[in-house]
């Protein structure tokens, strides 16, 4: 038992030092010379009128001259219709669609956005969602130049609120993030998310964007899956390049966002799928090996043993959660940690049963 136990924490050591740390050490990103390029910011909206007029605004005073802003109505029922002509006229920035297709998911609007966009360059994000920074898209945009990439992975947060659904989906966030980054800084990148993505138009295809149409979401991971290679790839986690996004307001919310999410992850090559669960079982095991122990009443052993996987895992995490600018008490680290065990165990499984989730 002993040795299986330190095989557990070796394993999880190993990802939080070879993979994770990496990101910490990422230098700033260089300024870029070239600011002309053409990006075409695109947002899919369905009923998304009260977060379009919160978050346009932050989206119409970007410092990057050559942008304009692509709202997809896709068949929403609300006023979002009635809203984004209003601003059509108002704001010669923005511009809106109807989609034609009428799909679960944003896969049909995001085909028909693309194919309706003159831009060089493709950034995607949501409705509910707020740039850090003006410099946003010029962050985004000088990543692609410096390094020679058609692909950028960014980072959004979840905001935090008082509720404990909110603390612990911007905890989740933060982690997530850390894991697709982290693993495509080593060359294997796996996914992406649609609220800061940005893409060389030459990567995008009706094909691509439609292949898993079967699945309500994917538009933002899978899609990312099939382009994103070490060649082409490069992340961003320059705080000006940040998009903050609400946090779910109940866990009911939560849960239909994760199982949904989730539903993606049977799709993945075989190699991230190998790399995700070997991290998510050794969390797993370590805490129940640690039950294990206190029922056989081995209290100062797995004290110990607690004790010092913690010491050996923090110096990490406050890098990591310094980098990320993330927003949780190290105090609370400890009741995430054990969370994010139980969380694999009610979640995870569902990585082993494909299913069609509805949006």
């Amino acid at each position: 038992m002993t040795f299986f136990f330190v095989v557990v924490v070796l394993i999880q050591l190993f990802f939080w030092y070879y993979f994770f740390d990496l990101l910490s050490k990422e230098p700033p990103t260089p300024a870029s010379t070239t600011t002309e390029n053409s990006v075409s910011l695109l947002i899919c909206a369905k009923n998304e009128i009260e977060n379009l007029r919160k978050n346009l605004p932050s989206l119409i005073c970007q410092t990057h001259k050559n942008y304009s802003v692509l709202v997809a109505d896709d068949f929403s029922s609300d006023n979002t219709t009635e809203f984004l002509k209003q601003i059509d006229s108002e704001k010669g920035i923005i511009k809106s669609f109807k989609v034609k297709e009428n799909k679960a998911g944003k896969k049909a609007a995001l085909s028909e956005a693309i194919a309706l966009s003159e831009s060089e360059w493709i950034l995607l994000t949501d409705a509910d969602c707020k740039p850090f920074s003006e410099a946003w898209i010029t962050s985004m945009l000088d990543v692609a130049q410096s390094a020679q990439k058609q692909l950028v992975l960014g980072y959004s947060p979840y905001n935090k609120k008082q509720s404990i659904v909110s603390k612990w989906a911007h905890y989740e966030a933060w982690l997530t993030a850390i894991q697709y980054l982290s693993y495509a800084k080593r060359g294997i990148p796996y996914m992406g998310v649609g609220r800061n993505l940005l893409y060389h138009r030459d990567l995008l295809s009706p094909a691509i964007l439609r292949k898993y149409d079967y699945l309500a979401s994917g538009d933002d991971d899978l899609t990312v899956m099939q382009v994103a290679t070490a060649a082409n790839t490069a992340i961003n986690i320059d705080p000006q390049s940040f998009v903050v996004t609400a946090a779910p307001d109940s866990f009911r919310d939560y849960w239909r966002q994760k199982t949904r999410h989730f539903s993606t992850a049977t799709a993945y090559q075989t190699k991230h799928k190998f790399l995700l669960s070997l991290y998510s079982i050794s969390q797993m095991l370590f805490f129940l090996v640690l039950a294990y122990s206190l029922w056989t009443q081995h209290f100062l052993p797995v004290l110990i043993a607690y004790v010092v996987r913690m010491i050996l895992l923090l110096p990490a995490v406050i890098r990591l959660k310094k980098k990320l600018a993330a927003e949780f008490s190290l105090l609370w680290f400890p009741i995430y940690d054990l969370s994010q065990a139980l969380f694999y165990m009610i979640f995870s499984f569902a990585v082993l049963f494909p299913q069609k989730s509805k949006w």
